[in-house]
């Protein structure tokens, strides 16, 4: 089991758009989760409110480009000197990154959390008599959704997350990391 320290933040009481703002809120913890050690414990600044402003009176396609992970990166970089670094990946190499990585990481969950796809902080996993179960800081709550509950280090099943796209096409899994 390895389950890194993180800050968490519910999406839901955002500045605006709090049903489609995961990008943004999990932007935020990952930029305030950077450096944490076990044991440590952060208040959330809910930074997720001050990107999100800041993005809808720079830019007119802010909706778009809050979900890219490259300008987020560039972003993070201009606006809190953060090196974030992207991927995507195919699920063995996902899996393997949450595994080895030493520090939390932004990460997309393909469809099988939501529809429409949803992102999340990648926080660890542990190993149960099921399976892997992969940790994640969840800022919409805890899946299913139905029931207000929170998303912090909530565990989900690794098989949740598909390979393909049930045609055959392999699914991409966005990370956004510490460089």
């Amino acid at each position: 089991m390895k389950i890194l320290p993180a800050v968490y933040e519910n999406q839901r009481d955002n500045v605006f758009d709090g049903g489609v703002t995961c990008a943004a809120t999990t932007l935020s913890m990952l930029i305030q989760s950077k450096g944490m050690k076990e044991g440590d414990v952060k208040h959330p600044m809910h930074l997720e409110d001050e990107i999100l402003v800041d993005l809808k009176e720079r830019y007119d396609n802010h909706k778009a480009l809050r979900e890219d992970f490259n300008f987020l990166a560039k972003y993070a970089k201009e606006k809190y000197g953060l090196n974030l670094k992207y991927k995507g990946m195919n699920k063995n190499d996902w899996l393997a990154k949450m595994v080895n990585d030493s520090a939390p990481f932004m990460t997309s969950t393909s469809n099988a959390l939501t529809s429409f796809g949803h992102i999340v902080l990648s926080r660890g996993f542990k190993e149960s008599d099921s399976g892997l179960l992969l940790c994640f800081n969840d800022p919409y709550g805890c899946h299913p959704y139905g029931v207000k509950k929170s998303g912090e280090g909530v565990f989900y099943r690794a098989e949740m997350f598909p390979f393909d796209d049930g045609n055959g096409k392999q699914k991409t899994y966005h990370t956004l990391s510490y460089a």
